[in-house]
């Protein structure tokens, strides 16, 4: 999980949950056995040439790579405890010269504490249901973004 995600998640612990969706996790465990299987059979097959077989088992390695990191990193969502609604993470990259007009867009503050000229980076985090809105600005300064308006690091 993201360092921005967390500290969001930490801030709003009392209305945000992070759920795991079971789903989710038996698709990709599936497709990690399938990898397997596929794996497997291309090294016990006599019947095909070695060609053929060493494409198997690439792709039944592949599989299983593929499965195993689903299942570690895109397993779980982040949840509106009180509505049950799916909260979606969107990063948007912005020009400092175009802040205005997206500012106006999302109904936040023209004015920022700007810190040099780094571009900047605008974090959402809004529930289907539009009842959970949350935005975090940071500037790219020192080789690394930096919050400089929204939910700050704890």
């Amino acid at each position: 999980m993201d360092n921005n995600i967390k500290n969001v998640v930490s801030q709003w612990s009392n209305v945000i949950s992070n759920r795991k969706d079971a789903s989710k996790i038996f698709l990709n465990i599936a497709l990690s056995v399938l990898g397997v299987l596929i794996a497997v059979m291309s090294l016990m097959s006599r019947s095909l040439n070695s060609i053929t077989a060493l494409c198997c088992l690439a792709v039944g390695a592949t599989l299983l790579g593929v499965g195993l990191w689903l299942v570690t990193n895109h397993s779980s969502n982040l949840c509106y405890i009180p509505t049950g609604s799916r909260i979606r993470h969107n990063k948007r990259y912005v020009n400092r010269n175009e802040w205005s007009k997206v500012a106006s867009e999302f109904g936040l503050e023209p004015l920022l504490p700007f810190v040099g000229n780094g571009e900047l980076m605008l974090d959402t985090f809004t529930s289907d249901d539009g009842k959970f809105n949350v935005y975090m600005v940071s500037q790219f300064v020192d080789f690394e973004y930096k919050v400089i308006f929204g939910p700050a690091e704890k």
